[in-house]
């Protein structure tokens, strides 16, 4: 799946909504913080019931683009693919793509 900067932008401006869901992310030693594994789950089995959507990993619910390091994209990542396999029965398969946005690193789940 191949989204455009501009379909991003398109959505930003409209914000959230049943398929689209921002997830602002804070971290501690260079590992998210502040975020229940379960909120998280329940939010990609609430997707994966309504036959998908996408999460927007490094935006505010404000539409405001946080943006995200190396290392903290790959922590976000990799807390993804834990979550979708480790908290969820029968684990979802997702698809993860890095995309960039105004020149601000974010990843985004579909």
């Amino acid at each position: 799946m191949s989204v455009s900067d501009s379909e991003i932008r398109k959505r930003l401006r409209l914000g959230e909504d049943h398929y689209w869901e921002f997830k602002q992310f804070e971290f501690k030693n260079g590992k998210p913080a502040h975020l229940k594994r379960n909120d998280l789950a329940d939010e990609l089995i609430a997707f994966a019931n309504a036959k998908g959507g996408n999460l927007l990993c490094g935006v505010t619910d404000d539409s405001q683009i946080q943006g995200m390091t190396k290392p903290q994209l790959r922590a976000v990542d990799d807390l993804l693919g834990e979550v979708s396999t480790d908290s969820i029965e029968p684990a979802l398969r997702i698809l993860r793509l890095l995309i960039v946005v105004q020149r601000l690193s974010v990843t985004m789940l579909n």
